[in-house]
């Protein structure tokens, strides 16, 4: 049960470990006459160099079974094969760690070994307190497995899916190139004037889009616009970009309208509150499978997850007791607090003298 607990702890200082790298010092400046000084070359990591039955971690004074007396002859001796599955274990995202990562979280591995060994022969593994901790460490871990297995599962998608998904929603990468006419609703020089601007607005739009509909250019209808309601022309032009369909950029009554366009068809004017609007289809392609490949991939993966997240969650229907619980709070997430660890430094023995010693490692909590 103790090694659950220090797992844990190693996965929390496994994701500190790579989220920093070590720090490079700033080569000394060198002095006009003077040579730059040589820089100590640091001895590199060669994991493959060693077998898989050989040493990686002895630790001295240790011994393997906790309920063995202390003594110095005592040694507990971690193999490459043994200390991999440990990382493996820690490191589930197989994200790269740089060679000080892996050495320190070692060192802080021999240091939890030894508190943990040190905790059993005191019984502390029998607490009540700690047996309820590792279960609930168990489910939490047993949970993250589960989704981390489903989010593989969902990513390792054979090319027939893929190509399946793309031909039945073949209406989803389609996308089409749009130009668009604007007219304002309100007098820009004069927004407070109550006159009859909008009306002379909305009537000018409708017939600009008539003409464009007949095919005149819709920069100078523009341009045109503008000057017949005595304003500045925009120094914009009428180029709309691309849109997909279902990308939420467009009101979905004008996105209906759009697409059922042909190319080279207008839209009726689209009121909106800043004024009025028309959209001309100038042409429209369908996305090739390649151009939306990992699109189709995290489609298929969140509808996949959130598809078993259900089945799992469906069956089961939880009465809380409110007079104990309260009434729910409308909004609030389901939130599980990770197990709390002491956040102390460990004291490092003393080393005796004049012999050289390893930093000591401070403990990392899964609370930070």
């Amino acid at each position: 049960m103790m090694r659950i607990l220090v797992v844990s702890i190693l996965m929390a200082a496994c994701a500190a470990a790579q989220s920093q790298g070590p720090a490079t010092p700033a080569p000394p400046q060198a002095r006009p006459g003077v040579p730059a000084p040589i820089q100590p070359q640091s001895a590199a990591a060669h994991p493959e160099a060693v077998g898989n039955n050989e040493a990686v971690i002895t630790v001295h004074g240790l011994c393997p079974d906790a309920s063995a007396k202390s003594s110095t002859d005592c040694t507990t001796v971690v193999s490459k094969e043994k200390f991999e599955k440990i990382l493996a274990a820690v490191n589930q995202s197989n994200a790269p760690m740089p060679p000080v990562a892996i050495r320190n979280l070692a060192e802080a591995y021999v240091q939890m070994m030894a508190f943990a060994s040190q905790a059993e022969k005191l019984g502390l593994d029998k607490d009540p307190r700690f047996q309820e901790m590792m279960r609930i460490v168990r489910l939490n871990r047993l949970t993250e497995i589960y989704r981390r297995t489903m989010d593989e599962k969902y990513r390792n998608l054979s090319d027939a899916e893929i190509q399946a998904y793309y031909d039945k929603n073949l209406a989803r990468f389609e996308q089409v190139k749009l130009g668009r006419v604007f007219i304002p609703r309100v007098n820009p020089k004069a927004p407070r004037v109550n006159d009859d601007f909008e009306q002379r607005a909305q009537k000018l739009a409708e017939s600009l889009r008539d003409r464009a509909a007949k095919g005149e250019d819709l920069d100078k209808l523009q341009q045109e616009g503008y000057r017949t309601l005595g304003l500045n022309p925009p120094s914009l032009n009428t180029d709309a970009g691309t849109r997909r369909r279902g990308s939420g950029l467009l009101a979905p009554n004008v996105e209906n309208d759009i697409f059922a366009l042909k190319s080279g068809e207008v839209t009726k004017v689209e009121p909106e509150p800043a004024g009025f609007q028309f959209y001309k289809l100038m042409g429209r392609e369908t996305l090739t499978l390649q151009q939306v490949k990992a699109e189709i991939g995290a489609a298929i993966r969140k509808t996949g997850i959130e598809a078993a997240n259900k089945a799992v969650m469906d069956p089961i229907h939880t009465d809380l007791n409110e007079t104990y619980f309260g009434p729910r709070s409308t909004g609030a997430p389901l939130t599980i607090p990770p197990p709390r660890v002491p956040n102390r430094p460990v004291p490092a023995p003393a080393a005796p003298s004049g012999s050289s010693t390893s930093k000591p490692v401070e403990p990392l909590s899964s609370n930070k």
